[in-house]
């Protein structure tokens, strides 16, 4: 179902020249998708059924590929040739992060085995595999213990 413009009176948008801390001026703008009250996503989510979903293009992507983004009944990406799913798991209301729980990590054609045992007692949803997406940051921030596992294996990758 998508949503009709009579139906989101309310949709809270910003012009991106209202907004000169804009640091993505090269790009007609940007679509929050957060928990937060303000993303797209919760401003429409009653006529999407809150279901979104967002599909990145390969990694390797010879083929010019794109990435999807579809809501409601239309996000789904099943039988769709070569997509992998990655279920989400919920942080509780506690924030405005996507969570997943991880459940191993490979460096090449190695699967690490890590053991995950370190964090357990300060992770999201008491799991200490449970990790962040964010789309947003560079970075990858690993627990000490999962750091030192995953550093060996791309070190030993390198020293062939």
């Amino acid at each position: 179902m998508v949503p009709t413009p009579s139906s989101m009176k309310e949709l809270s948008l910003v012009h991106r020249e209202d907004n000169p801390d804009f640091a993505l001026r090269k790009v007609p703008g940007l679509v929050g998708l957060g928990h937060g009250p303000l993303s797209l996503v919760k401003q429409i989510g009653s006529s999407i059924d809150d279901k979104f979903a967002y599909c990145l293009p390969p990694y390797r992507n010879e083929n010019n590929s794109v990435g999807q983004l579809k809501f409601g009944d239309d996000a789904d990406f099943s039988g769709t040739e070569e997509v992998q799913e990655t279920p989400m798991a919920s942080d509780g209301g506690e924030g405005s992060f996507y969570v997943l729980i991880l459940t191993n990590i490979s460096v090449g054609n190695s699967r690490l085995n890590i053991q995950f045992a370190g964090a357990q007692t300060t992770a999201l949803l008491g799991d200490a595999r449970s990790i962040i997406i964010d789309s947003g940051t560079s970075l990858t921030f690993l627990a000490k213990d999962v750091y030192g596992q995953v550093a060996n294996a791309v070190a030993n990758v390198i020293n062939r």
